[in-house]
């Protein structure tokens, strides 16, 4: 008898502790561990490009706006809670639609459309190619920084969080 309460003991012991861990999804690119109710979401989230990085290489520099100082939006990117996206380069503007897969670390583009007020200047051109030139991109999400890879994989773009909201 005392066998069987033991047992039984050991048994609702491992089943409490299985139904209490939450998953934990892994970002794409080898990100950190975000368990699936995390608080880093992309939802209501406004990013400056701080960083252009090469993972081959290991080194980093800052974005360039060609001859002119950038824009304070210049580089920016906003999600809504409607699943909806607007950003900037240098010049143009980009709106559209975006799915973000957690469990695969993937951002899946929609109906990104980029208004073309005048030709690019600095990275401008790489910025709008990198971010919305294919349907998806692999993504990494921290609780200040986005990683937003291109290249197949070998750069990535740098993203800080921008407080108190969107751009």
């Amino acid at each position: 008898m005392k066998k069987k309460i033991f047992l039984l003991s050991i048994i609702a012991v491992l089943a409490f502790a299985v139904m209490g861990c939450d998953t934990l999804v892994k970002s794409g690119n080898g990100g950190e561990d975000i368990p699936p109710s995390s608080p880093y979401t992309l939802t209501d989230t406004s990013w400056k490009l701080v960083a252009i990085a090469d993972i081959t290489s290991g080194t980093s520099r800052e974005p360039n706006c060609g001859e002119y100082m950038c824009e304070v939006e210049s580089y920016t990117l906003t999600f809504t809670n409607d699943s909806t996206a607007y950003g900037k380069s240098t010049v143009n503007q980009m709106f559209g639609r975006y799915i973000a897969d957690y469990r695969t670390g993937t951002l899946f583009w929609h109906e990104a459309i980029w208004t073309m007020q005048g030709g690019e200047m600095g990275d401008g051109e790489m910025y709008i190619h990198a971010l919305t030139g294919d349907k998806s991109r692999p993504f990494k999400l921290y609780s200040q920084e986005l990683h937003v890879f291109y290249n197949n994989g070998k750069e990535y773009m740098k993203f800080n969080r921008i407080e108190g909201g969107r751009v």
